[in-house]
């Protein structure tokens, strides 16, 4: 009995792994797509209706860019680009970021934000508070003096509600012509949002009366009505997102405190400014207002390299050269323009990143280069500078976008690419039947106005605006009118054309002959199209010699079974 129990788990057991066994869609070496890591991919940042919308063609499409990802990264690891140095200059800064936004995370926000405000925001976010509001705005100057005798009409007001006054009695009320009261019921949802109006209702018991609560725009009294409860997922699942709305509440007073913290760090070093070295790079700064951060590095490259390698500041055993300043710009992302004109500006600056970098270094003592979701960051920003530079450095490589190039590029392409096809003007009249366009077209060959046939007949109301008039039409668009109005002299009259919302009567009013654009018009558009024809047949040379010399499969039978499956 015990061995035919055993054999039955046995069947369970194979039943089971068959039921679950993975669809591949693609595979790489020895790494495979599976059709749920496709379906993930795939709806990822994609909205319900553009992927409702998505055909079998977009479904490849994406599977192919799947595909192409994948090899980068496994020719990247082919070539130990992980060690590449220009690889780990490009990752240094993210690899800074993330030690001090996880050391921001365990030392300023966990301290700050505590369980209790987690479980309290939560439990505010189970109900939402109905309330009666009275608004109380002053208008023209607001003197002390004012002010006081409005708060004080607000209080009395508030006294006589409690003494039973209904709320709405006051919504019309006009005590002054300078002050203005309005009743309205809200529904407050518990937010992270600053709403005095908010925090106050969600204290309040039901029935209660408020304090005069004071806005930018006057002052404010409300009264609970009702609590509606409303469903929300568990703790469990919704704690990271109210500890996010949390830290954007706070964000003031957790930057405060984290600034304290860097600033504690900078306490403890000894920073010496080389101010004669100083001095001379402000100096160099005078001739340009606007230092733009894109341009600086091209800037300081046309100075002298023993310049270059002089230290700003020393502190620690270490120094910031000048060349270190123009590296640390490089990787800043973002349009960002600098003051630095003034040695007071530049030592600003550049205290700053030291403290950037100090709290590295205290979070690198902490072993957070070892936490979780560092190593998770790090490992997908090394692997996308892995993937970056070896398709920008070794496959694309340096572009030649001479003059002599482009020009050459647009001869080539100046029929295809940069000529104006011939378009066309028509007014058309749109009849339900053929026997109403046959009638149409008999009235606008007798002479007929045919402005005057469209605002009588044209079933196409919108139309009617603009006298029936379709402009820049070529002879692709609009199905059989198309073709029909290209057939036509200029003023002549054709139809009926038959198509799939009736029959039309057109008038060819004007044809445009092809033009040709001249290289001095679209120079521009030519250099982005050279450069990006030339990215694309580099990099599909390099992907065809690749996959001769390695395993790559598709199953694309298994993406359209799945779309047939829906």
């Amino acid at each position: 009995m015990k061995r035919v129990y055993c054999i039955w788990i046995l069947i369970l057991l194979a039943i089971g792994g068959c039921s679950k066994q993975k669809t591949v869609v693609a595979r790489i070496e020895n790494v495979e797509i599976t059709l749920e890591d496709f379906q993930k991919d795939f709806i990822q940042n994609r909205t319900m209706e553009e992927i409702l919308q998505a055909d079998f063609s977009d479904k490849v499409e994406h599977l192919d860019a799947m595909m192409t990802d994948e090899i980068l990264l496994q020719a990247a690891r082919e070539l130990s680009m992980e060690e590449d140095p220009y690889v780990q200059f490009r990752i240094g800064p993210l690899k800074r970021y993330y030690l001090i936004r996880r050391l921001y995370e365990k030392e300023i926000v966990n301290r700050y934000i505590t369980s209790r405000d987690i479980r309290d925001f939560y439990r505010k976010m189970q109900f939402d508070v109905v309330v009666d509001r009275l608004s109380f705005e002053i208008h023209g100057r607001k003197s002390p003096d004012r002010k006081e005798s409005f708060l004080d009409y607000v209080s009395n007001v508030r006294q006589r509600i409690k003494q039973g006054e209904p709320f709405e009695a006051f919504g019309t009320d006009m005590p002054h012509e300078s002050i203005s009261v309005t009743y309205v019921q809200d529904t407050l949802s518990y937010s992270a949002s600053q709403n005095v109006i908010m925090e106050t209702a969600y204290e309040l018991k039901k029935n209660s009366v408020s304090e005069p609560i004071e806005t930018s725009r006057g002052f404010h009294i409300i009264r609970v009505v009702d609590r509606i409860s409303r469903p929300v997922k568990p703790l469990k699942e919704t704690r990271g997102f109210i500890r996010d709305q949390l830290e954007n509440k706070y964000n003031a007073f957790l930057s405060s405190k984290y600034d304290e913290m860097t600033m504690s760090f900078l306490d403890r070093v000894e920073l010496k400014w080389q101010d004669d070295v100083i001095l001379e790079m402000c100096r160099r700064f005078e001739p340009y207002p606007n230092l733009l951060a894109v341009l600086l590095p091209r800037l300081m490259k046309t100075w002298p390299e023993e310049f270059l390698q002089q230290a700003l500041v020393r502190y620690e055993g270490t120094q910031f050269t000048v060349d270190d300043f123009s590296l640390r710009v490089q990787t800043l992302d973002g349009p960002k323009r600098f003051m630095i004109h003034r040695p007071d500006q530049l030592k600003r600056l550049l205290k700053s990143w030291i403290a950037d970098d100090l709290a590295a270094q205290a979070a690198l003592k902490r072993g957070l280069d070892r936490d979780s979701w560092v190593v998770s960051q790090l490992k997908d920003s090394l692997e996308l500078a892995m993937k970056h530079t070896l398709l920008e450095r070794d496959i694309i490589g340096v572009i030649d976008t001479s003059e002599v190039r482009l020009r050459e590029f647009y001869e080539l392409k100046k029929d295809e690419w940069y000529t104006f096809h011939e378009e066309a003007t028509i007014q058309e009249v749109l009849l339900e039947d053929s026997a109403s366009a046959v009638k149409v077209l008999r009235l606008a060959e007798k002479g007929k106005d045919f402005t005057e046939l469209v605002m009588q007949y044209s079933q196409r109301e919108a139309f009617k605006k603009i006298k029936g008039v379709i402009q820049n039409m070529r002879e692709s668009d609009w199905g059989p009118i198309g073709k029909a109005a290209f057939a036509l002299q200029e003023g002549q009259i054709g139809g009926p054309v038959a198509h799939d919302e009736g029959y039309s009567v057109i008038r060819l009013l004007e044809k445009k002959p092809p033009r040709t654009a001249l290289y001095e018009w679209v120079d521009s558009v030519v250099k982005k199209d050279y450069i990006d024809s030339v990215r694309k047949k580099r990099f599909e040379a390099w992907l065809h010699d690749w996959e001769k010399t390695h395993r790559v499969e598709r199953y694309e039978k298994h993406l359209l079974a799945d779309e047939e499956s829906g």
